[in-house]
C-alpha cells in the first residue's frame, strides 16, 4: 500500500493525473505464492515423477496432473488463477540436461512463415505461421458483439466475459507451446543460432499523422493497413520466442548471436555481393544485379548466418574441437553469451 500511495504522489507532483490507489477486485485476484518447500505446502509426486499431489495448508490435498521435465527438490510454489482456472507452478532445483545439434543456423522472422531458416550446407527450411489470433478472430468479434448487448456488470455479462478470457488464455497457451517445442527443436538441430537483433516496439508502432496543406486536413497515412500489419506482428510473438530460444541456447551451451539490424540490414543486403538496396515491405523477393536471385527472407537468413560465422568464428571453432573428444567445457555456454554480448 505504502509503494501505491509513493507512486501517486510522485506521478501527482509531475502534473500527472493519476488514479486514487485502491484494492484489487477479486476479478484480478491473480493468487498467491510460498516461498519454502515444507512452509504451507508439500509436493507429493506420484510415480516417475507424473501427476501425485499437491497438500496447501487450510485447503487439503489436490490432486495434480502433469510432471517434472528434470527430477529435483521443490524450492517455491505459486498458486495461480488465470482465466476463471487454477493453476500451480512449482520451481525446482535440478540440473537440466538440454541434447544439441551440429552445424550453424541463421533465420529470419517473417508474418507469411514465421520462421525462414537457413543452414550452413545450403538448405533452407521456412516454418508457416499458425495465426492463433487470426483464426481465431471471428469467434472474439461474436463473443464481444454478445457482450455490447449485455447489461454491464450483470450475470450474462459476466458470463461472456469469462468466455472472452477463457478464448484468450488458449489462444496464449497454444502461442506458447507451440514457441517451446519449435525453440526447442533448434536448439537441439544445431550448435550455433544466428539471427537479427528485432525491436518489437518499433516494428509495430502506429505510423505517424501525415497533415495536408489546410489548416486540420490530414491526409491518408495507411494508418489501417498498418493496423493490421502490428495485429500479426503481435499475434506471431517474436519477443517470446526469441527469449525462449535465448535461455534454451544458453542451457544447452550452444552460441546463439543477434546481429545489429541498423548497421547489417539483412533484408536490404545481398548476401552474395554485399550491395544494400532498399526494398519496400510489399516486394518479397530479393533480385540483385548480381545476378541472386531467392525469397527475401531467404536472404536475410543467410545474410544473418553469414555475420554470425564470421563474427563468431573463434568460438565455432573451439566448439568444432570439442566434438572430436566428445566432451563439452563445463563453462561454453557462460562463454557464449559473454563473447556474444562484446561482439555486439
Amino acid at each position: 500500500m505504502d509503494l501505491a500511495f509513493q507512486a501517486f504522489f510522485r506521478h501527482a507532483g509531475a502534473g500527472e493525473e493519476p488514479g486514487y490507489p485502491r484494492f484489487k477486485t477479486f476479478n484480478r485476484f491473480s493468487g498467491w505464492g510460498y516461498k519454502t518447500h515444507g512452509d504451507g505446502w508439500t509436493l507429493m509426486p506420484g510415480e516417475k515423477g507424473r501427476h501425485g499431489k499437491l497438500r496447501l495448508s487450510g485447503v487439503g490435498n489436490i490432486r495434480m496432473r502433469g510432471g517434472m521435465r528434470d527430477e529435483g527438490t521443490p524450492k517455491t510454489c505459486e498458486i495461480l488463477h488465470r482465466h476463471g482456472r487454477w493453476y500451480v507452478s512449482v520451481t525446482i532445483n535440478c540440473k537440466p540436461v538440454r541434447q544439441r545439434g551440429y552445424g550453424a543456423i541463421g533465420f529470419d522472422w517473417g508474418i507469411q512463415h514465421v520462421l525462414t531458416v537457413e543452414h550452413d550446407d545450403g538448405e533452407c527450411e521456412e516454418i508457416g505461421n499458425p495465426r492463433w489470433l487470426r483464426n481465431n478472430e471471428a469467434k472474439l468479434k461474436d463473443l464481444y458483439r454478445s457482450r455490447e448487448i449485455k447489461i454491464k456488470g450483470s450475470r450474462d455479462w459476466r458470463f461472456v466475459n469469462r468466455q472472452i478470457a477463457k478464448l484468450h488464455g488458449k489462444i496464449a497457451r497454444q502461442r506458447k507451446d507451440w514457441h517451446h517445442k519449435l525453440s526447442a527443436r533448434l536448439v537441439g538441430r544445431t550448435g550455433a543460432i544466428f539471427t537479427e537483433k528485432l525491436k518489437i516496439k518499433n516494428m509495430s508502432k502506429r505510423p505517424k499523422p501525415k497533415p495536408g496543406e489546410k489548416p486540420d486536413e490530414w491526409l491518408p497515412n495507411g494508418a489501417s493497413a498498418k493496423s493490421g500489419l502490428n495485429k500479426s506482428i503481435l499475434d506471431g510473438a517474436p519477443a517470446q520466442f526469441l527469449s525462449l530460444v535465448r535461455y534454451k541456447a544458453a542451457n544447452a551451451g550452444i552460441t546463439m548471436g543477434e546481429a545489429p539490424t541498423q548497421k547489417l540490414k539483412p533484408s536490404q543486403r545481398c548476401r552474395q555481393c554485399g550491395k544494400v538496396e532498399p526494398k519496400r515491405l510489399e516486394q518479397r523477393w530479393h533480385l540483385c544485379a548480381c545476378g541472386s536471385r531467392t525469397s527475401r527472407d531467404r536472404n536475410s537468413a543467410g545474410v544473418c548466418l553469414d555475420w554470425g560465422m564470421e563474427h563468431f568464428l573463434v568460438l565455432w571453432l573451439a566448439y568444432l574441437n570439442t566434438l572430436g573428444s566428445g566432451t563439452v567445457p563445463e563453462d561454453f555456454g557462460s562463454q557464449n553469451l559473454h563473447l556474444e554480448s562484446l561482439a555486439i
